[in-house]
């Protein structure tokens, strides 16, 4: 079983946070999924697994044109 050090209570809101953005954004996950012409399934795995490449959180901050910024999602899913 993998070890893991649990997320501070500051971590689970700034992903919250960042998550909620993103789907205000773009609606449904599978818009989201469609916009980064990706499967919907691998958006749930980026979620699930709370990690998002760096690839696309810079793909996301220049499609929205900065209103999620590419550091925001990176920095909360370190």
């Amino acid at each position: 079983m993998k070890n893991t050090i649990p997320d501070t209570p500051e971590k689970l809101e700034q992903r919250k946070h960042i998550h909620a953005l993103i789907k205000k954004t773009f609606g449904k996950l599978s818009q989201l999924a469609k916009v980064l012409d990706v499967n919907k399934t691998t958006v749930l795995i980026w979620l699930n697994h709370k990690h998002i490449p760096q690839k696309r959180a810079e793909q996301i901050s220049r499609i929205t044109n900065g209103k999620i910024q590419a550091s925001e999602i990176m920095l909360c899913d370190t």
